[in-house]
């Protein structure tokens, strides 16, 4: 059964808020019927295949109600439950290679993040 245009951009809008607040997505949303509620499991963003949190997640419920009152902003009694439990997901570890940037040269990589090893800075100690 596909999702519902309430549920699709209930969807949409924790998954937008996930992402730009708490690095975050949100992975899954399903119906649970017999507790009137769906379950939303969020995951971080950015994690490899051999990020020691590549299974990390958070579960989290809202009312089904909720859903539908969704419109083109979160109700307060969400993001205030997105922040709390949000930042008690693991976050990937981050390796000095995926903070580089990604137009320069693995040299100019190398010497930004080891200043220490660069052939420019030990010439200058040598001199």
């Amino acid at each position: 059964m596909g999702m519902t245009l309430e549920e699709t951009n209930c969807f949409k809008m924790l998954d937008e808020y996930a992402r730009t607040r708490h690095r975050c997505f949100l992975a899954e949303m399903d119906l649970k019927p017999e507790k009137a509620n769906y379950a939303l499991c969020f995951r971080p963003t950015g994690g490899g295949s051999d990020s020691p949190n590549r299974y990390a997640c958070r579960y989290l419920y809202i009312g089904a109600e909720e859903v539908g009152i969704i419109g083109q902003t979160l109700p307060a009694s969400i993001i205030e439950m997105l922040d709390r439990e949000l930042p008690a997901l693991p976050q990937p570890q981050l390796t000095k290679t995926a903070l580089a940037p990604t137009t320069a040269q693995p040299a100019e990589v190398f010497n930004d993040f080891y200043p220490d090893l660069s052939p420019t800075t030990s010439r200058n100690r040598a001199g």
